[in-house]
């Protein structure tokens, strides 16, 4: 399986090719202004979720959520994020404020946090092949505000991508990535 164009694939043996290409590490990642409560922020985008043949789309489970904020999703209007619930491929969820999301992404994980005042939507969640061995898709597109995330061992054929405004970024263990295409591997 060929990479998707204009992706930067990260691990921790690549991470000095990213220091030399880059000039430096990049760090300092910062959130956006708030989301006011009142505002949407970006946009919700409605994705045609297209799976790959082969493959079977994936959700996410809300696994927790803190902070005395809100946390949405959006279903044509936005509505309050509850632990448990569960998030298909196309979903567009946001927290406002102090308030910080856990996201289990099963096969495709293990775990995404939503920083405060973020807007995530995200676009791919699929998988094939017995556990232990999956083969997964994975792409979230951060459009405020910054994730943290850990990926598992991935297989070679496997596709892990953090999208921002800036650019698409390939993941291959921990890490920490904002809107402004800053990142950080852990």
């Amino acid at each position: 399986m060929k990479p998707l164009p204009q992706t930067t694939w990260l691990s921790l043996t690549s991470l000095s090719v990213l220091v030399l290409a880059t000039g430096g590490f990049l760090t300092g990642c910062q959130t956006s202004a708030p989301l006011p409560a009142s505002v949407p922020g970006p946009v919700p985008e409605e994705i045609r979720v297209q799976v790959t043949p082969g493959f079977t789309n994936n959700i996410a489970l809300v696994q927790a959520i803190r902070g005395s904020g809100t946390a949405e999703v959006w279903n044509g209007r936005w509505e309050p994020l509850e632990k448990g619930m569960r998030l298909s491929p196309g979903a567009n969820v946001r927290t406002v404020g102090d308030t910080t999301v856990d996201l289990f992404l099963r096969q495709n994980g293990p775990v995404v946090r939503l920083t405060p005042n973020t807007f995530l939507v995200i676009e791919q969640l699929e998988y094939k092949g017995a556990p232990g061995q999956e083969i997964i898709h994975t792409r979230l597109n951060v459009k405020q505000g910054r994730i943290l995330g850990a990926t598992k061992k991935l297989d070679p054929e496997s596709v892990y991508e953090v999208k921002t405004p800036k650019g698409l970024v390939g993941v291959r263990d921990g890490y920490d990535v904002d809107k402004s295409g800053k990142v950080q591997v852990k």
